[in-house]
């Protein structure tokens, strides 16, 4: 009758053991899931196929090489006429408090010829200088602080910063794992609390019994 009596128990141990563990990993992705809500769509596209006829277009998620962003959480859609020598781009990103900001920007194009094209536009502060590649079908760009720049352009970097245009759900992806590498620890250290606190609970319950059964001994 013991036997099966601890077989029961054990049985009952796993399973609230386990119903718990589950319970604290739905949570934890819950949690994660909360802290990057927006998914990024899968794909980059640099549409150089109409280049002789004047016409390029590209669409992805702007990425800083050596540098960290401060919105990258965001998707742009690039569009360049020959004729009209400009390039026009709408940018969606997810900027503070988690709203959704929409802006276009028009770039005057400087150079077009068989294999590259080059637009810029600046502020201020800065120039931005961009290139596509028709050979490698890759648009890519430079961040330069401008010089002899007031005092209102002293908390930006002297140094370059390189843009790329990627695949948004990789970005997506990589500040997801950074979030998971954030909490992963704690929801392992949560799980293992979970099993000793449950372990404590069931040996302080089976030791009452004992103890009945060694008096009436």
């Amino acid at each position: 009758m013991r036997f099966f009596k601890a077989i029961g128990l054990g049985v009952l141990f796993l399973f609230i053991g386990l119903a718990g563990t589950l319970a604290i990993i739905i949570a934890a992705n819950l949690l994660i899931t909360a802290q990057n809500p927006i998914m990024l769509r899968s794909g980059i596209s640099v549409y150089t196929d109409s280049w002789d006829r004047g016409y390029v277009m590209a669409s992805g998620t702007w990425t800083m090489e050596n540098a960290r962003q401060a919105f990258p959480i965001q998707t742009s859609k690039i569009r360049c006429i020959r004729e009209e020598k400009s390039c026009t781009a709408a940018q969606a990103e997810i900027s503070f408090g988690n709203m959704l900001h929409l802006e276009t920007y028009s770039y005057d194009i400087t150079k077009w010829d068989s294999t590259t094209i080059l637009f810029r536009t600046d502020t201020d502060c800065v120039e931005y200088v961009y290139t596509v590649d028709r050979s490698n079908k890759r648009l890519v760009g430079t961040r330069t602080k401008k010089t002899n720049t007031g005092s209102d352009c002293t908390m930006v970097e002297d140094k370059p910063l390189r843009l790329t245009l990627v695949d948004g759900f990789d970005v997506w992806k990589n500040i997801n794992q950074e979030v998971e590498a954030k909490y992963v620890p704690f929801v392992w250290l949560t799980v293992a609390a979970w099993w000793l606190l449950l372990g404590l609970i069931m040996f302080l319950r089976r030791r009452p019994s004992r103890l009945t059964n060694e008096r009436g001994a």
